[in-house]
C-alpha cells in the first residue's frame, strides 16, 4: 500500500472552496484580508465584503473611487447585448457611490478564435456607453490567448474622481435609515435562463413567455436608479449607501450590507418583491428566488423622510421601488421580522443556477 500523500511542508491546508462565484466572507477573512500590501494613509475605504468601491484621497477636496470586476460577456445573449450587459455590470458597482465613472481601464483576454468584428462590436458598445456617462477609456490591454474562454473575457476597472465627503458606501450606514429596493429579485436569473435554455420544447420555456424574458436585458442595469437616488443628495441628510444584488441574490446583498456597516437590519423577507418570471422558474426547479442571481435590483439606504422623494423619482422613470426594511441599533444581524426564524447566516458564494 502506498503511503498517504502529505501536504507540502510549510504550506497551510485550506478547505475545498465553493464550486463557483464570489468567495464567502469566511474565505475573505481567512485568506484575503491580511494580504493587502502597504498601509497607506490616503486609503479611505479598502477591501471588504459588501463594499462596492475603494476610495483614495487625491488631494484637497477630491477623492478617487475604484471598482473592478470580470468582463462577463455571455454570447447566448446576442453579442451586442452581451457587450452592453458586460459594461453595465461594472457601471452598476461604481454608480452605487452616487457617481458615474470618469475613467475606465479595460483588460481583454480573448479566445484565439474570436473574430475581429466581434472585438470591434465590443469596443463600439463600450465607447458608446462610456461616452454617454462622460467616461474616458484610458487604457488597458487586449489580446487573444490559449485557454481563454468566454463568458469571462478579462477584467476592467472603473474610476470616478468625486468631491470629498460626497459619495455613498455601505460602511456609512447608520441605525434608523430606511432600506428601499428597486425592481425585484431574480431578474438576472430569468433573463439569463431565457437565453441559455436549449431551443425547442423544454419545461422551463413552457412556464413563462421566453420572448418576454429575453427582451428584458436592459433591466440588468441599475445605473439610472442609482444616479436618480444620488440626485436627492449624498451624505447625512441624503443617500448614505447603495448596493446592487448580483451573485448570491438579494439575501446575500442584504447580509453584505449588514456585514459592511456593522449595523443590524430588520426586513420582512416574505414581502420582498420577486420577479414573476423568476418566481415561475424557481418553482419549476425548486430554487430559492431570494438567492438566485439578481442583477438589476438595487438597495438604497437613506433617511425615512426622503423615501417618498426617491420612490417618486423612480416611478417617473418607470422604475418600481419598495420599502423593504430598516437599519437598527443592536447586533449586526439580518433579522427576518416576518418569520419566527433565527437571524439569517451569511449567504454562500455561487452563481446561477
Amino acid at each position: 500500500m502506498s503511503p498517504t500523500p502529505r501536504a507540502p511542508t510549510g504550506r497551510k491546508r485550506y478547505p475545498v472552496p465553493p464550486a463557483a462565484g464570489k468567495i464567502t466572507s469566511e474565505v475573505f477573512d481567512r485568506v484575503v484580508s491580511s494580504h493587502l500590501g502597504a498601509r497607506r494613509r490616503d486609503v479611505l475605504l479598502g477591501p471588504a465584503m459588501g463594499v462596492d468601491v475603494g476610495a483614495v484621497r487625491l488631494g484637497p477636496g477630491a477623492v478617487g473611487l475604484f471598482t473592478t470586476d470580470p468582463i462577463y460577456v455571455e454570447p447566448a445573449l446576442g453579442w451586442e447585448r452581451a457587450c452592453w450587459v458586460a459594461f453595465h455590470i461594472l457601471a452598476n458597482d461604481i454608480t452605487t457611490s452616487g457617481h458615474p465613472p470618469t475613467h475606465i481601464l479595460v483588460d481583454l483576454n480573448l479566445p484565439l478564435d474570436l473574430p475581429e468584428h466581434r472585438l470591434a462590436t465590443f469596443m463600439r458598445v463600450w465607447h458608446e456607453e462610456a461616452f454617454r456617462l462622460g467616461a474616458a477609456i484610458l487604457g488597458g490591454h487586449t489580446g487573444r490567448y490559449p485557454g481563454a474562454q468566454l463568458p469571462i473575457g478579462g477584467g476592467a476597472t472603473f474610476f470616478a474622481r468625486v468631491p470629498a465627503r460626497s459619495f455613498a458606501a455601505t460602511p456609512f450606514i447608520r441605525p434608523g435609515l430606511s432600506l428601499v429596493m428597486s425592481k425585484a429579485a431574480g431578474i438576472e436569473a430569468a433573463v439569463l435562463l431565457a437565453h441559455l435554455l436549449p431551443r425547442g420544447p423544454h419545461p422551463g420555456r413552457a412556464v413563462w413567455g421566453s420572448r418576454a424574458a429575453r427582451g428584458r436585458w436592459r433591466e440588468l442595469s441599475t445605473v439610472t436608479e442609482a444616479l436618480l437616488a444620488a440626485s436627492l443628495g449624498l451624505g447625512r441628510s441624503g443617500v448614505r449607501a447603495m448596493h446592487d444584488a448580483a451573485e448570491g441574490g438579494v439575501l446575500r446583498a442584504l447580509q453584505e450590507m449588514v456585514d459592511a456597516s456593522g449595523v443590524g437590519l430588520s426586513v420582512d423577507l416574505s414581502r420582498l418583491p420577486i420577479d414573476p418570471h423568476a418566481a415561475q422558474l424557481c418553482a419549476l426547479y425548486g430554487l430559492d428566488a431570494l438567492s438566485v442571481s439578481s442583477g438589476g435590483a438595487l438597495f438604497v439606504a437613506l433617511p425615512p423622510g426622503r423615501v417618498r422623494q426617491l420612490l417618486t423619482r423612480w416611478k417617473a422613470a418607470g422604475i418600481p421601488g419598495t420599502v423593504v426594511g430598516r437599519f437598527q441599533a443592536g447586533p449586526a444581524v439580518l433579522e427576518d421580522r416576518g418569520a419566527a426564524s433565527p437571524p439569517l447566516p451569511p449567504g454562500p458564494g455561487g452563481t446561477f443556477p
